[in-house]
């Protein structure tokens, strides 16, 4: 896991590990898997190679091993999670899996017709639409194995004095997810961050890593919806202001959203206490409970999901 401030920074992390990275495509037959975490590849000489945990996931998943049973094996009956593998793999030894390396582990295994969206490549064209549009960008960024996230946040366009406009652009090289792109904004007065995820807003954005279409269009794609993403900005927040017209009685409401979007008894206290801290009856403050409680979690992933439950409120 690793955390970045600066574009330029996460730019040339990327290009180093692009170095370090390869694709190959390999059918069935050409793979066995010797033990567990390690996967054998034949390309007219017999290679073993580190298997990530992930990627031995993603390897029983496409051959149709149901993912509890095949970890419970491997933790249990390893001889039987290896025999498995291995039958299904000469059962569907015509198949073709694109294989993801970093050095000689294998950091994904995946379909043919998976679509790649390099990360590095996002990058190049994120950064050079940010310093095209703004004189003023804010980033933080958070790349671990599964997933980069790019938050910006654009200085210079400010809405209201209060509200600082941005986007969150979220993309997966392994399998774990499709390129995504949400509004994201900033209130200054309290810096809480919201992710909108409304599908009335053209600014949402969702592609998955299949089908077929040219990487030129897919880039213009891709340009047109950050445009609008950070376009759509003014009227979230619109929508935000006129929340507080909605009187809530505010602990059953937030016991609601924590039945409904699964929160943790100790992320409920949390959001209560939140909410003490600037408190407005209404559901503008439930609102900001929840972006403020999402600030004190450790967790990279439950900060963000606290700010995507608080943009799902906002109807």
């Amino acid at each position: 896991m690793a955390r970045f401030n600066k574009i330029g920074d996460l730019w040339d992390t990327l290009e180093s590990l692009k170095a370090l990275q390869k694709d190959e495509v390999k059918s069935a037959a050409q793979l066995r898997y010797p033990d567990i975490g390690t996967l054998e590849v034949s390309n007219g000489r017999i290679k073993v190679h580190v298997l990530r945990e992930d990627a031995e996931k993603g390897l029983a998943y496409r051959l149709g091993i149901p993912i509890r049973y095949f970890e419970k094996m491997k933790t249990e009956l390893p001889d039987l999670a290896i025999e498995n593998v291995n039958k299904w793999l000469k059962k569907f030894a015509n198949k073709r899996f694109l294989i993801r390396y970093e050095m000689d582990e294998v950091r994904a295994v995946l379909t043919e017709g998976y679509r790649i969206v390099n990360h590095l490549d996002l990058v190049k064209l994120i950064g050079k639409r940010t310093m095209e549009k703004f004189a003023k960008a804010e980033c933080f960024a958070h790349l671990d194995d599964r997933y980069l996230t790019i938050n910006l946040l654009f200085m210079d366009d400010m809405i209201d004095n209060d509200w600082v406009p941005g986007v969150q652009i979220m993309n997966s090289e392994t399998g774990h997810g499709a390129l995504k792109i949400h509004p994201r904004m900033l209130r200054l007065v309290c810096n809480n961050g919201l992710i909108y995820s409304g599908e009335e807003i053209q600014g949402l954005y969702r592609r998955v890593h299949y089908g077929k279409a040219d990487n030129e269009s897919l880039w213009q794609e891709i340009e047109t919806v950050f445009d609008r993403a950070v376009n759509s900005c003014e009227s979230i927040v619109k929508k935000v202001e006129g929340l507080r017209d909605i009187e809530v009685d505010v602990e059953a409401e937030i016991n609601r959203i924590g039945k409904e979007y699964r929160l943790t008894e100790e992320q409920k206290v949390r959001i209560l206490k939140c909410f003490g801290e600037e408190p407005e009856r209404n559901k503008f403050g439930v609102i900001q409970a929840l972006t403020r409680a999402a600030q004190e979690e450790e967790d990279f992933y439950k900060q963000q999901y606290l700010e995507k439950v608080a943009g799902k409120l906002i109807i």
